[in-house]
């Protein structure tokens, strides 16, 4: 099994992914959205990494967020919403690969044998790919290498109605309550996959309760 256009299992990521940074469709750097209030997300998710700092540097930097972070001793401190979403775009597949309490929602950039590509939003990213790699955060994947009968139950459609388009992060998380789970009222969207990928595009990591089965966010 192959991955499309980006080759090995590294972070230059195929345009699609590092288009996190980009304007639409002009090819040009979008202006920076700044968050609320700078975030402090732990680094312990980087422990096992010689040399973490040089590493997530060039992580980020492929994934088209070379700005609006900075690291501690112990922490990531995060200012914009584009180096969020790329700083939990690693930290969700150094999860969901690693497994835990929870499942861990991940959108994978899937392209079918005429090369276009679709969002393939699932919380069980390693059962439909077996040999998902933590460090496969900037790649694309072929649609032959999910490993289901029916791949399109993860898929969304390129011209798939979207309500939450242009929503901001606060917008979003009003859905949740103050821990960060779905609301019952809003239960109907727990399974919703249009609305996980506007929340990872915010910059949230979206997990699934171990115990309520219920969307959360951090």
């Amino acid at each position: 099994m192959s991955r499309t256009s980006t080759k090995g299992r590294n972070w230059v990521a195929a345009a699609l992914i590092s288009a996190v940074a980009l304007g639409p469709g002009t090819g040009e750097m979008a202006m920076a959205t700044p968050l609320a209030e700078p975030l402090e997300i732990p680094a312990e998710f980087l422990s096992d990494i010689d040399g973490a700092p040089d590493w997530l540097r060039g992580a980020m930097a492929g994934l088209g967020a070379p700005e609006g972070w900075s690291m501690t001793r112990d922490a990531i401190v995060v200012s914009e919403v584009e180096a969020l979403r790329a700083l939990n775009r690693i930290r969700a597949f150094r999860k969901a690969v690693r497994g835990g309490t929870g499942a861990t929602w991940l959108s994978l950039p899937v392209a079918d044998e005429m090369g276009e590509l679709r969002d393939c939003v699932t919380p069980w990213a390693t059962q439909l790919i077996p040999d998902l790699d933590a460090n496969d955060f900037g790649q694309s994947f072929a649609l032959s290498m999910l490993r289901t009968d029916v791949p399109e139950a993860c898929l969304i459609d390129a011209g798939a109605d979207d309500p939450w388009a242009g929503s901001d992060r606060a917008a979003l998380r009003s859905y949740f309550d103050d821990a960060g789970d779905l609301m019952v009222d809003h239960v109907n969207l727990n399974e919703e996959r249009v609305f996980v990928r506007a929340l990872i595009d915010a910059g949230y990591l979206v997990t699934k309760g171990s115990v309520s089965g219920r969307l959360r966010v951090e």
